[in-house]
């Protein structure tokens, strides 16, 4: 009983962190008010104004994720203000190991008057 219970203590000690952190390579959530997160943000509707040619705003990020790649990329949900009109887009910008911005992709999920 007692070696059981050390067995069971020791395998959460050595495979709990490995556990929580979900698989290597995947997205794993994280608050949309980082800094970081906010940062890849506003870089990617910077990014996305400049293709389309008209203002955009950054109004809110609604979620966020991020997996650890050779940098990191974000996943981010935001709400956008795109002529005149709140809309939701998604978007997924890396970070380079020398902290350089590069938009991914980018996807409107509403259209203004949707």
């Amino acid at each position: 009983m007692k070696s059981t219970l050390v067995l069971a203590i020791a395998a959460v000690v050595v495979f709990g962190p490995i556990a929580s952190a979900g698989r290597p390579g995947s997205y794993q959530t994280t608050s949309p008010a980082k800094q970081e997160i906010q940062a890849a943000a506003s870089f990617a509707v910077a990014q996305e104004s400049k293709t389309e040619g008209g203002k955009l705003e950054l109004t809110k990020v609604v979620q966020s994720s991020q997996q650890v790649v050779a940098g990191m990329n974000y996943q981010l949900r935001m709400q956008v203000l795109r002529q005149g009109k709140e809309v939701m887009a998604e978007a997924i910008v890396f970070r380079g190991l020398d902290s350089h911005f590069e938009l991914k992709s980018w996807r409107w999920l509403e259209q203004p008057g949707s």
